[in-house]
């Protein structure tokens, strides 16, 4: 009786074994030669004349000729706009936005951030929260909406309330 370590053995001949079986026993049931039964022949090979023009024999279709017009006109035109090119962001200090009130001060909402600790402005590439004073101004922040991308600033000296949204290119 066979131990366990030589019956492993037998089992991974076998695995190795029965692959190379089967191919052997197929080419012997299909005829199929060995190499050393391969032969070749030579075949004559024609002189060709190289003082003949080359000639088109093939027409083109009408839709042939146009995508092929198609095809030299992309080549020669330049680059078009691409969704994988984005043009630079301006600074927020080349393009302020215009304030209503005088006392407000010169802003551009950038983004609104939701996050697990509240949401975060982003403002004159400076990040917010409520609560925070902005710009060492008497604006202090009351609310961030993420819904409607609005900041929510209150005056604490005069009371006044004014809301700043992000500002959407469409």
């Amino acid at each position: 009786m066979l131990n366990s370590e030589r019956k492993r053995q037998v089992v991974v001949l076998g695995v190795f074994l029965i692959p190379v079986a089967l191919v052997k026993g197929t080419s012997l049931f299909c005829g199929v030669g060995s190499p050393a039964g391969a032969s070749a022949a030579i075949n004559a090979v024609q002189a060709i004349d190289t003082n003949v023009a080359a000639t088109n024999t093939q027409r083109w279709s009408t839709d042939e000729k146009a995508a092929a017009a198609r095809v030299t006109q992309l080549y020669e035109s330049p680059f078009q706009t691409t969704p994988l090119y984005y043009d630079t962001i301006e600074d927020a200090g080349e393009n302020p936005v215009a304030s209503v009130d005088p006392s407000l001060p010169t802003m551009i909402v950038q983004a609104i951030l939701a996050g697990a600790n509240g949401s975060t402005a982003l403002i004159n590439n400076k990040a917010y929260r409520v609560g925070d004073v902005f710009e060492e101004t008497s604006w202090s922040i009351i609310a961030i909406d993420n819904d409607s991308h609005t900041v929510t600033l209150k005056n604490t000296n005069t009371g006044k309330t004014a809301d700043a949204a992000v500002q959407i290119e469409q």
